[in-house]
C-alpha cells in the first residue's frame, strides 16, 4: 500500500506537478488546487468511500469550491459490503 509521499513523488517523477496539504490546511489551500486525488481503504458498490478520517472534510471542501475530487484505489478494494 502507496502512502501520500510516495504518490507524490511518483506523480512528480512523470512530470505531475503535486503538492500534498495536511489536513489542517485543506480550507486554506483549495482555492489554489487544480483538483483533489485521495486514497481509500474500499470503495462500496454504491460508490461510496471508506476512509481514515479527514476525507470527508476535504471533499466538503473542495465541493464548495468547484474542485474536481478524485479517489484513487486498486480494484481489489471494490466491495459489496463492508464488513464491519
Amino acid at each position: 500500500m502507496l502512502n501520500g509521499k510516495e504518490v507524490m513523488k511518483m506523480c512528480e517523477s512523470v512530470g505531475i506537478p503535486c503538492k500534498m496539504i495536511l489536513d489542517s490546511s485543506v480550507g486554506f489551500c483549495m482555492n489554489s488546487v487544480d483538483c483533489v486525488f485521495v486514497g481509500t481503504e474500499a470503495v462500496l458498490e454504491n460508490g461510496g468511500i471508506v476512509n481514515k478520517i479527514g476525507t470527508l472534510t476535504i471533499a466538503m471542501c473542495a465541493k464548495a469550491f468547484n474542485k474536481p475530487f478524485y479517489v484513487f484505489a486498486e480494484s481489489l478494494k471494490f466491495l459489496k459490503k463492508f464488513p464491519l
